[in-house]
């Protein structure tokens, strides 16, 4: 009920924001080719690329394949914060292009079983995928095609912040309210503005974000046999894990204007010496090094740690990785499928080359050399006694919503950790009918 709830709302807001979604919705810059408008393209894609990938041939590997394979693609960009509200909105108008890029994971549960994403086990089983990549859908069946990294939850450290302020890595919860209130010292005997945590909640991304790592870690810490997939937290651990995140604002742990920083702010504010510590995705590892080159640490956050030493990486993707669908109504489905399995091959070249792991078995393509952040990346992901998915990435768009939404308003004060618990506990009832 609630889902068809949803859907209708989202079809009355349509004609109230529909020109609001085309001016949010510029695409990103740097653009692909755009299409004349007196020449008609064989196929529209989708694409939702920003910092979150490791170089822009993201975005101009369609160019290349366009012009070998002598095609003409209408291809349109759009930032990564927007792609959940702008596909479910095209589902639900019929807007969607013929192929599109999606999150994986519980989001493509709807687009799935509205029949819109044509299977595509033929594509999947060509491009030998290794076994990370290779996970069905529930029904056994392939809908997406993917082609972005594994993401993992990761905390990412300034070393000349750490070095100025004589800091070190904070390990255990203690240790980092201990950071935070060592920054706010150092900041009022000389008068300077760092925060200890890079931090914007202005879309509520990154409060989810920052709720899922706590909670993890406080799930590591209380009871690590059940830190392990599937991640089970209960109302105990999500609720100690609320207060934590309040109690991260009382300590004065972001700069002033984070409800008005927005995720790509925030990890602007990290590369230009802002902050001590972000929060954020393994896949802006790349554009870090881009513009920080090796002025910074990778690693876990903090409490990760269970009892005995070992720690499990936080997947921020389900199961299903990002990738390709193809839509149901596309009239060349062949077309679409032979361009994005060449997409993905090209893809997995580059992204060799920057020190990134292959999706593809056998596959050869080499880094000329590899940085030391990416021997960092590399060395925790190799000494992690295994993954854990993150709760928000097997929960549908409507619970995450809710939870964005109630993340917000603990940041804002306009809430506190009982009424969260109180709504989520209202969200979960079951239904009398």
């Amino acid at each position: 009920m609630k889902k068809i709830f949803r859907i209708i709302l989202m079809m009355l807001l349509v004609g109230v924001v529909g020109i609001g979604v085309v001016a949010c919705s510029t695409p990103e810059s740097p653009e692909t080719e755009k299409v004349p408008e007196s020449q008609e393209a064989d196929l529209e894609i989708w694409t939702f690329y920003d910092r979150n990938v490791p170089g822009y041939y993201y975005m101009f590997l369609w160019d290349d394949i366009a012009k070998a394979k002598g095609v003409t693609l209408d291809v349109k960009n759009y930032a990564s914060d927007e792609m959940e509200d702008k596909l479910e909105l095209a589902l639900v108008t019929g807007e969607l292009p013929d192929i599109f890029l999606t999150p994986g994971g519980s989001f493509l549960d709807e687009f799935i079983e509205t029949g819109v994403c044509a299977p595509v086990d033929e594509y999947v089983e060509e491009l030998n995928l290794t076994e990370e990549y290779s996970t069905p859908y529930q029904d056994g069946r392939y809908y997406e095609i993917p082609c972005m990294q594994t993401d993992y939850g990761v905390v990412y450290y300034d070393a000349t912040l750490l070095s100025e302020m004589g800091l070190e890595i904070p390990k255990t919860w203690d240790d980092l309210e201990q950071m935070i209130a060592d920054v706010n010292v150092y900041n009022e005997k000389n008068g300077t503005s760092y925060s200890a945590i890079s931090f914007g909640d202005k879309d509520g991304y990154e409060g989810n974000l920052l709720l899922d790592m706590i909670s993890v870690s406080e799930q590591a810490n209380q009871n690590p046999q059940k830190a392990e997939d599937p991640l089970m937290i209960d109302s105990e651990i999500l609720q100690s894990s609320v207060e934590k995140l309040v109690r991260l604002n009382e300590l004065g742990a972001f700069s002033e204007d984070y409800m008005e920083t927005g995720d790509e702010e925030a990890v602007t504010n990290f590369i230009h010496h802002k902050s001590v510590m972000l929060v954020n995705h393994s896949a802006i590892l790349s554009h870090l090094i881009w513009n920080m080159k090796e002025d910074f640490y990778t690693g876990l956050f903090p409490g990760m740690y269970g009892t005995d030493g070992t720690y499990r990486m936080v997947r921020l993707d389900g199961d299903i990785r990002p990738g390709l669908c193809i839509n149901a109504s596309c009239d060349n489905k062949k077309l679409a499928g032979t361009l994005c399995t060449e997409y993905v091959r090209r893809l997995n070249e580059e992204n060799l080359k920057t020190g990134c792991r292959t999706m593809i078995e056998d596959a050869d393509t080499k880094a000329e050399r590899l940085l030391e952040r990416h021997i960092e990346m590399n060395s925790l992901l190799d000494n992690a006694a295994g993954t854990v998915t993150a709760p928000s990435a097997t929960q549908d768009s409507e619970i995450r919503n809710m939870i964005r939404s109630l993340t917000k308003d603990l940041y804002s004060g306009q809430s506190d950790a009982e009424a969260f618990m109180k709504a989520m506990e209202e969200a979960f009832r079951p239904s009398e009918d």
